[in-house]
């Protein structure tokens, strides 16, 4: 959410040394995908974001179509990789979602405001939205450094907020979709549809706001584990903040993720 691909060039380039194929895309209403008009992402929203996924999924397979597929979504991308998930778990090895969400009741009660404001306003930059959904991030954190709730990771905090494609304030009607997948991925039974010997890895940091500090990830985990889904590996690094990707200690992460790639993905 409010960045792009290019971001996770360092991992890409990681995975790529070893030995994977990596395909990304900057989702509509972010980086080239939506220059002009990031945050807003046209009529019927979250179906447009989840289709691109599928479509971009069928065009790289259809290029390569005996190599195994694992999924990766983070954060916001974690929600849409949960939607996905019913469509597509019959061709994927695996799914790694990072950074996901928790249920936030505190959404509820403004739920037909912003249905509301999505279809008649939907242009317009949602920072009262923003402020209800993010404001509260940084306060066990450095409260003078804007995102510090992201990464420990200075540098990459710095260049975020230089990053004209980056910490940009969704439109309302980006706060729609937001808001509908963060529903979706914390329903009862969002997973139904999904074949449950499927690899899923559940992965945060211990100081991740988005998750509820571990809580939302831990959830996930027991409704699948509890419905008999066989292949869930959870891991909470400790400390880590949201961005566990970009985190100081980030070649641990990328250790970790590597280990469970061998170890639950069939190479062929």
């Amino acid at each position: 959410m409010a960045e792009h691909i290019n971001r996770y060039d360092e991992y890409a380039q990681h995975l790529v040394q070893q030995g994977w194929l990596v395909v990304g895309d900057d989702h509509l209403g972010h980086g080239h995908s939506s220059p002009t008009e990031l945050g807003y992402f046209g009529e019927h929203p979250v179906l447009h974001l989840l289709d691109d996924e599928v479509q971009l999924f069928h065009q790289v397979k259809a290029q390569y179509p005996h190599l195994p597929y694992v999924l990766l979504g983070h954060s916001m991308g974690s929600m849409m990789a949960q939607a996905l998930l019913p469509r597509l778990s019959n061709q994927l090895a695996g799914c790694i979602l990072t950074g996901t969400t928790a249920p936030h009741p505190e959404l509820i009660p403004v739920w037909p405001l912003v249905v509301s404001l999505s279809k008649t306003a939907g242009h317009q930059t949602g920072t009262f939205f923003d402020r209800l959904a993010f404001g509260s991030f940084s306060k066990r954190f450095n409260r003078h450094v804007k995102y510090s709730w992201l990464t420990h990771d200075s540098k990459i905090i710095d260049s975020y907020n230089r990053d004209p494609w980056s910490g940009f304030i969704f439109t309302y009607n980006g706060f729609y979709a937001l808001f509908t997948l963060t529903k979706m991925a914390t329903t009862a039974d969002w997973y139904h549809g999904i074949r449950r010997d499927l690899p899923l890895l559940l992965t945060s940091g211990t100081h991740d706001p988005v998750g509820k500090f571990g809580r939302g990830p831990k959830r996930l985990f027991d409704q699948l584990t509890h419905d008999h889904f066989t292949a869930v590996t959870l891991h909470l690094f400790d400390q880590m903040r949201h961005e566990i990707l970009n985190e100081t200690d980030r070649s641990t992460v990328y250790d970790f993720i590597d280990q469970w790639l061998h170890k639950n993905v069939k190479i062929i």
